[in-house]
């Protein structure tokens, strides 16, 4: 099983997001109200579409809410490897174990 096209995107504007706000944070100079509030409403596009995601989710068969429920564990577990400066390749072996075992 694969991550569908909608969440790829919003998962890589959310990692673009994370990398805005990190090199705000390096700047030597103030930071502008304006650039984090941009950065903000970007974020909040990306939480509503995020959410109208999970809403057509919501719809599924009792058969799926087992392996929706494990997909989500991933996608937290994804999402804080991400988060990491340089995550391993020994971090994200297991998760794409995991996900081997619900394509299965």
């Amino acid at each position: 099983m694969s991550l569908n096209q909608d969440e790829i995107l919003i998962l890589e504007k959310v990692i673009n997001i994370r990398n805005r706000l990190t090199a705000l944070k390096q700047k030597p100079e103030f930071v502008k109200t304006q650039d984090v509030l941009n950065i903000y409403q970007q974020m909040v596009k990306q939480d509503a579409v995020l959410t109208q995601l999970h809403d057509s989710l919501s719809v599924l068969s009792d058969d799926l809410i087992p392996i929706h429920q494990r997909l989500v564990a991933l996608r937290r577990q994804l999402v804080a490897l991400a988060a990491k400066p340089k995550p391993s390749k020994t971090d994200l072996k297991p998760l794409v174990e995991e996900l081997r075992k619900i394509d299965q």
